[in-house]
């Protein structure tokens, strides 16, 4: 299983898109990703990767 990320967590999905998790729902095991300012889905655990942010 996918460790759990935090709020505010860039990931990219299997598909390639990108966003930013936005809320955690362990009970259904999804997060909820923003994609833009208008668009955001669930996402089960599952499908996503923690993109490293190099400073």
């Amino acid at each position: 299983m996918v460790p759990i990320l935090k709020k505010g967590d860039t990931i990219q999905l299997k598909d390639g898109r990108r966003g930013v998790v936005f809320y955690i729902n362990q009970r259904i095991k999804r997060y909820q990703v923003m994609f833009n300012n208008d668009y955001g889905e669930l996402v089960p655990f599952g499908e996503v990767h923690k993109i490293n942010k190099s400073a």
